[in-house]
């Protein structure tokens, strides 16, 4: 395999649409092999129970952190994490910190929320297996619906973060966004961050 994303993706322009509107979806932006050999490579990955209520956000999920000291003895995600950085060159995004989630079943999923300030530039969300909806919201309570993006394995979310771009508004650059989990079985997804606290 040449390469883990799908030929044509114009990258660009889906970091234009993330500093614009504060996320970008992209469908089947990771070639299916690629889904089957990084879901291979982290099956047997130890997770732990997330938190259950961090602040006035609630988690029901298993996930585990993967320090970048890790990735190149697994070799698949240093690799995925490159790639996704060479198709964005000059961004200024570096990936250091990789997280590995479990959404098991309907109750599962991750209420309103942002992510932390210390997440530079934006985030990606990389679906490995399963399925389940992301939705960005103009509310806490969930009211308004900005975008609802139901994830199949492959499909990469993109959402803004600290420092790609202050909306006119003046509003918080981070869109606020939950997680659902499957109406059956498990979702797996790895999302990789820029945290700008990591000493280079």
């Amino acid at each position: 395999m040449t390469s883990f994303l799908t030929p044509g993706l114009d990258m660009p322009q889906a970091l234009a649409s993330t500093a614009r509107a504060g996320f970008a979806y992209l469908p089947s932006a990771l070639r299916a092999q690629a889904c089957d050999r990084l879901g291979s490579k982290l099956a047997g990955w130890p997770l732990e129970k997330a938190p259950v209520q961090v602040g006035s956000v609630r988690q029901h999920a298993d996930m585990a952190a993967i320090g970048i000291d890790r990735w190149k003895s697994i070799g698949d995600i240093d690799r995925l994490a490159s790639e996704i950085k060479s198709a964005l060159d000059g961004s200024g995004w570096i990936p250091n910190e990789a997280t590995l989630m479990s959404y098991a079943g309907p109750e599962a999923g991750i209420s309103p929320h942002r992510d932390h300030r210390r997440f530079g530039l934006f985030i990606a969300v990389m679906s490995l297996a399963g399925q389940g909806r992301l939705t960005i919201l103009g509310d806490r309570a969930g009211e308004r619906v900005l975008a609802d993006f139901s994830c199949c394995p492959g499909d990469l979310v993109l959402l803004r973060g600290v420092g790609l771009a202050e909306p006119a508004d003046g509003s918080d650059p981070r869109p606020l966004h939950a997680v659902s989990g499957p109406s059956r079985g498990s979702r797996i997804s790895l999302t990789f961050r820029m945290d700008t606290e990591v000493a280079a």
